[in-house]
């Protein structure tokens, strides 16, 4: 069963992009800002589970950690996303 831990991505940047990485489930995208790549992160996952309504925040972490936690409006089917993942 995922844990909370498996909710957490990473944002970092390289070079002129920002990258968005959520290993537990191989998603990985960018944008040109912080914002932009926490959005992007955000569709790949709602494009990935493909069902209506569904929808997914990308929070910060306080600290400027390059961490940021994973919501969604249904976190069992956030859940159920790492597991047909892995």
């Amino acid at each position: 069963m995922p844990r909370w831990t498996d909710m957490l991505a990473r944002i970092w940047q390289d070079g002129e992009w920002w990258l968005a990485e959520w290993s537990k489930a191989a998603v990985m995208t960018q944008g040109k800002t912080r914002d932009d790549a926490k959005s992007m992160l955000a569709d790949a996952i709602e494009s990935l589970v493909n069902e209506e309504g569904f929808k997914v925040t990308i929070d910060e972490i306080a600290g400027g950690s390059t961490s940021v936690l994973i919501r969604a409006s249904d976190q069992d089917r956030l859940k159920r996303l790492v597991q047909d993942r892995a």
